[in-house]
């Protein structure tokens, strides 16, 4: 499944289709395949920083170079405290992010730079994300 969500998101950021902008849990949902309606209760994570609350295998941390391959990758903070959500490359502290570069697209940088651009702080990582098992590689 975290191979998929990495090979998703670089097809997606390679080839469109263009995305809403502010809609990371979707789009990185849709990298794992993972249904909005796929959490225990039904009703689905409302936000990205909802999604790491409710998370039930999350790890702290700061540092992303710690952060393993094809994981979602969260951060608190933003407008409403929406907080961001993207996807591990396990490589160099990188991952697959929408909006950063271009608005409507995932693109690979370094996940310092959701803080540095946009000033949210990073969380950690998860093994789940909306109730569904995503294992690092």
């Amino acid at each position: 499944m975290s191979r998929k969500a990495i090979d998703n998101a670089r097809e997606q950021s390679g080839h469109g289709p263009k995305s809403d902008v502010g809609i990371c849990l979707v789009m990185v949902r849709t990298c794992y395949g993972i249904a909005a309606i796929g959490d225990v209760d039904g009703d689905g994570d409302a936000d990205a920083f909802d999604a790491w609350v409710r998370a039930k295998f999350k790890h702290p941390e700061t540092n992303p170079a710690r952060i393993p391959r094809g994981v979602p990758v969260f951060w608190q903070g933003g407008s409403a405290n929406h907080g961001h959500i993207a996807i591990a490359t396990g490589f160099n502290g990188n991952c697959w992010s929408t909006d950063i570069k271009r608005k409507g697209f995932f693109d690979r940088v370094p996940i310092k730079r959701i803080h540095d651009d946009w000033g949210l702080k990073l969380l950690g990582w998860a093994e789940d994300l909306n109730g569904v098992r995503v294992h690092p590689e």
